[in-house]
């Protein structure tokens, strides 16, 4: 916890370039897709006035950079809270989910999906770190220790409550407080998401 305290965050973000596939394992969507406009000066106004720094890439790509501290105090009780997306988007989280969850539930397809994060990683780490899709380093740029990425797995998993949800749920998640996410899962499924 002091490590990340001391040294902060940095989030990289590289959308595609208008038009690409959406769904490549390897790259996220285009940053017309993400903006809903292909004008770059708009893009980058709105970029910024939400804290990032956009970078244009050579191959019509847009980067999206951002530091942050770790914690963040709750808007209501004042209560300070581990918030940030370090597990989010660091380039080993989607192989040590995928390990964690092929322990938890151990199905074919669920080892299927660890194998093919593995195969993922690979190609991620094989790129120079801010080329990544997405990235978490510390805030200098220094690459965070994989012990420490997975005590902070540990963590989340250790205090993890798995719902089942049911056809009609409704759930209201205050992000300021608790981590969300899903595990695998079969069958048809919608789910309608509101931010407020």
């Amino acid at each position: 916890r002091e490590r990340f305290v001391a040294k902060g965050l940095r989030h990289v973000r590289n959308y595609a370039p208008p038009g690409s596939d959406a769904n490549a394992p390897m790259q996220l969507k285009g940053w017309d897709a993400m903006f809903e406009t292909t004008d770059r000066a708009a893009v980058e106004r709105r970029a910024r006035e939400e804290g990032f720094e956009p970078t244009w890439t050579p191959e019509g790509g847009l980067r999206l950079v951002s530091t942050q501290p770790v914690y963040r105090d709750h808007p209501v009780t004042g209560e300070r809270a581990w918030h940030n997306h370090a597990t989010t988007f660091h380039v080993g989280t989607a192989l040590a989910e995928y390990e964690r969850i092929a322990a938890f539930r151990p199905t074919e397809r669920n080892r299927n999906l660890r194998a093919f994060a593995a195969r993922v990683d690979e190609a991620a780490r094989a790129r120079p770190s801010d080329e990544r899709a997405m990235h978490t380093t510390h805030a200098d740029g220094s690459e965070i220790a994989e012990a420490d990425m997975d005590a902070v797995r540990d963590t989340v998993w250790k205090h993890m409550v798995a719902t089942p949800w049911q056809r009609g749920d409704v759930v209201a998640i205050d992000n300021h407080s608790v981590s969300h996410g899903r595990l695998p899962y079969e069958g048809p499924r919608k789910v309608v998401v509101c931010w407020a």
